[in-house]
C-alpha cells in the first residue's frame, strides 16, 4: 500500500485514476492522506513546467510529482505506474512534456445507455496523454428547441439501417456516393443533455479540450431528414447536403449551435465540411461558382461563432488544390465523374475558398497520406492544421511533415461505436496509442517501429481492463494462462470451437495452425467468446 497526498483538490479526478489504475494492474491499494510529509506519494502542480509538462522523482521511498496544470499532474500520476516493479518503485527521475500541443480523437456521441462506459474510453485517452476530445453531435444530443430534430434522427437512423445493404448500401445508392450517415451516433437516438454535460465535465476534470461537431452543409442529415425544403438537392431520399444560401438553415442551425454551447461550454467547434459532394445545384445557388458558395457559407459559421470567442475547425479537403499522388486528382478541384450505370456527377471546384476565409480557421487534413504537399499548402495560406484521421503506426516521413510550422498536431478517428469491443475489433485500440506516442513525441523515433508495436501489445490486455472495468478474461489471477476474443454466436454455457473456423487472417491464421484441434471457451457478452489456448499466445503477443 501507499500513501497519497495532492496538492489541489481540482486534481482529485487524476488521483481517483490513479488509485484505480494501480488496483487493477499493479493489485496494489493506494490511500489518501492530507499529511504532505508522511505521504508515500505527494503531488503538486508546477506552473514552471513547459505546458503539460511533468517531473517525477524518487529515491526508492519517497515520490514527487510535479505537473503543470490539471494535464500535466494527470500526465505524471499515470506515467508512474509504467514504474512499479516486483519491489514497488525504485529510484527515478523522469521529465517529459508534449512535443505537439494537440494530441486528439474523435468520437460519436455514445448511446444513452454507455455514458459510464463512454467515461472509461475518456479515462484511457487520459493515459494515453490525448488532450483533446472531438465529439460528434449532430442529432445525438437533445435539442430543447427543437424536438424534431431528434425525432427525425431516429427515424432517418431506422430507415437507413433498414435500407438494402444497410448504411453502405444507401451511400453507394445514388449517381454520387453520398455523405455516410453515421447512424452509430447516440446509438441511433439521442442523448439527454444532463448525461451529455456530465460526459463533456468529466473529460475537462483531466484537463481535456472538449471540441463539439456539428457540421452544416454536408453530412447534415439531422437538418435535413426533418426540414428536407432546406437541402440544395430536395428531390433526394434524405438529402445529405444543405443550401449555403436557405437563410432558415442557418436560423435552425444557430439556434442548435446555441444549446450546443450551453451544454458544452467550448473555445472551439467543428463545423465538418468533409465530403462535399452537392453544390450549385439550387436556382439561387447555381448563379454563384463553387469558390464564392464555399467560402460563403464558412464565412456565415465563421461570424456566428467568433462573436462567442469561439474559434472554428474543419476538414480542408475542399480547399486543398494539391494532387492525390494516387489518382493524380484534386480534391477541390471540378470532379467531373460516370458511375458504372452511366449516370454522371459534377462537383464544381471550390480550392480558390481558401483565399477568402478567415486565417484563424483550423484545418483537419487528412489528405496528408495521400500527399506529401498539404502541409506545404496550408503553410503557404497561412493556416493552422493538424492531421485529421490520424494513423499514426503506418505513417512515415514523420519528422519531414512536422518540418512545416503550420501543423499543430493530429487527431485520430473512430468511426464506431465507443466499447471495448468494437473499438478492439476495428483496431482503434491501436491506433490510439500509436498516435498519442507519436504526438507526445518524447523521443520517439519511427525508425523504431517494431518495438513500439511490441510494447503496443504488451499493454493492449490493460487497456482492456481499463476500459471494461475490470481485469481481463486474458490473463488469471496466477498470470499463467491467456485468452483470445472472437466475435462469435453465443451459446450457453461452455462454447467449442474448430481451431481451423478462426478468421484466415493476419495473427488469427497463425494462431489457428498452432491451437489445439478444440477450442473451449465461455460467451462474453453478445457478440464475443473468450478462449483459453494457454501458452500459445503467449508466444503470438
Amino acid at each position: 500500500m501507499y500513501t497519497l497526498y495532492m496538492e489541489t483538490r481540482e486534481d482529485s479526478q487524476a488521483a481517483a485514476l490513479f488509485k484505480r489504475l494501480m488496483d487493477l494492474w499493479n493489485h496494489t491499494e493506494i490511500e489518501m492522506t492530507g499529511d504532505m510529509d508522511a505521504a508515500d506519494i505527494a503531488v503538486f502542480r508546477g506552473p514552471d513546467l513547459a505546458p503539460e509538462g511533468f517531473r517525477i522523482t524518487g529515491d526508492g521511498n519517497k515520490i514527487k510529482i510535479t505537473g503543470n496544470g490539471r494535464s500535466g499532474v494527470v500526465y505524471g500520476l499515470t506515467s508512474l505506474i509504467k514504474y512499479y516493479g516486483p519491489g514497488g518503485f525504485g529510484a527515478i527521475d523522469v521529465s517529459e512534456a508534449p512535443r505537439l500541443p494537440f494530441r486528439g480523437v474523435q468520437l460519436y456521441m455514445p448511446p444513452k445507455g454507455n455514458i459510464e462506459g463512454f467515461k472509461r474510453v475518456i479515462d484511457m485517452l487520459a493515459y494515453l496523454k490525448h488532450n483533446t476530445l472531438i465529439l460528434e453531435v449532430g442529432g445525438g444530443m437533445e435539442y430543447k428547441r427543437h424536438p424534431e430534430i431528434n425525432q427525425n434522427w431516429e427515424r432517418l437512423c431506422k430507415s437507413i439501417n433498414a435500407f438494402p445493404g444497410g448504411p453502405a448500401g444507401f451511400t453507394g445508392s445514388d449517381c454520387y456516393h453520398k455523405d455516410s450517415v453515421h447512424t452509430e451516433l447516440g446509438g441511433g437516438s439521442f442523448v439527454p443533455q444532463e448525461d451529455v454535460k456530465t460526459l463533456v465535465d468529466y473529460a475537462k476534470g483531466y484537463g481535456m479540450d472538449v471540441v463539439p461537431e456539428l457540421q452544416m452543409l454536408s453530412h447534415a442529415y439531422y437538418i435535413t431528414a426533418a426540414y428536407p425544403e432546406y437541402a440544395e438537392r430536395r428531390e433526394d431520399f434524405f438529402p445529405d447536403t444543405t443550401c449555403p444560401h436557405n437563410e432558415d438553415a442557418y436560423k435552425l442551425y444557430f439556434e442548435l449551435a446555441e444549446e450546443v454551447i450551453d451544454v458544452f461550454k467550448p473555445n472551439t467547434v467543428s463545423i465538418g465540411h468533409d465530403e462535399i459532394r452537392v453544390l450549385g445545384l439550387c436556382d439561387t445557388c447555381k448563379n454563384y461558382n463553387g469558390h464564392e458558395l464555399l467560402a460563403y457559407e464558412v464565412n456565415r459559421l465563421h461570424d456566428f461563432y467568433s462573436k462567442k470567442n469561439i474559434r472554428i475547425a474543419m476538414w480542408c479537403e475542399k480547399m486543398q488544390s494539391v494532387k492525390n499522388y494516387f489518382t493524380g486528382r484534386t480534391s477541390g478541384g471540378v470532379s467531373d465523374r460516370v458511375n458504372e450505370y452511366g449516370r454522371r456527377w459534377v462537383i464544381p471546384a471550390t480550392s480558390d475558398a481558401i483565399k477568402n476565409i478567415p486565417k484563424d480557421v483550423l484545418f483537419l487534413d487528412w489528405l496528408y497520406g495521400w500527399s506529401w504537399d498539404s502541409q506545404a499548402e496550408t503553410q503557404a495560406n497561412g493556416f493552422k492544421q493538424i492531421f485529421g484521421n490520424f494513423h499514426g503506426e503506418i505513417t512515415r516521413g514523420w519528422e519531414r511533415r512536422l518540418s512545416s510550422p503550420c501543423v499543430i498536431g493530429g487527431e485520430t478517428s473512430s468511426w464506431c461505436l465507443s466499447d471495448e469491443f468494437t473499438l478492439g475489433r476495428d483496431g482503434i485500440i491501436g491506433d490510439f496509442w500509436y498516435s498519442a506516442l507519436m504526438l507526445w513525441g518524447a523521443g520517439f523515433d519511427e525508425n523504431d517501429h517494431e518495438c513500439y508495436m511490441t510494447k503496443m501489445r504488451e499493454e493492449m490486455p490493460m487497456l482492456r481492463e481499463l476500459l471494461t472495468g475490470g481485469r481481463a478474461a486474458s490473463v488469471s489471477a496466477a498470470g499463467q494462462k491467456a485468452a483470445i476474443v472472437y466475435g462469435g454466436s453465443e451459446k450457453p454455457g461452455a462454447y467449442t470451437l474448430p481451431a481451423a473456423a478462426l478468421p484466415e487472417r493476419g495473427v488469427w491464421k497463425n494462431l489457428s495452425k498452432q491451437c489445439p484441434v478444440e477450442i473451449h471457451g465461455s460467451p462474453a457478452g453478445e457478440s464475443a467468446v473468450y478462449f483459453d489456448v494457454g501458452a500459445t499466445v503467449k508466444k503470438l503477443f
